[in-house]
């Protein structure tokens, strides 16, 4: 999984990449590398994705907790 499918599928919760994250999640658990991990917190710092930011991180500690 790439930086931008996991920002596209924040983006836009009905397109093409939220069905593919929503697919690789059903079959097991999502992998980011750190390098991954990093491009997406560079994207999300970005002042048009700033409001994503809080969604991500609420989701990812979610998921932690699975």
């Amino acid at each position: 999984m790439d930086a931008n499918t996991v920002v596209s599928a924040a983006l836009n919760p009905g397109g093409i990449p939220r069905q593919a994250l929503a697919a690789a999640r059903a079959r097991g658990v999502i992998v980011l590398s750190e390098a991954v991990y990093e491009e997406i917190n560079e994207v999300l710092a970005r002042p048009k994705c700033a409001f994503l930011k809080d969604l991500v991180v609420e989701i990812s500690r979610k998921n932690r907790q699975i």
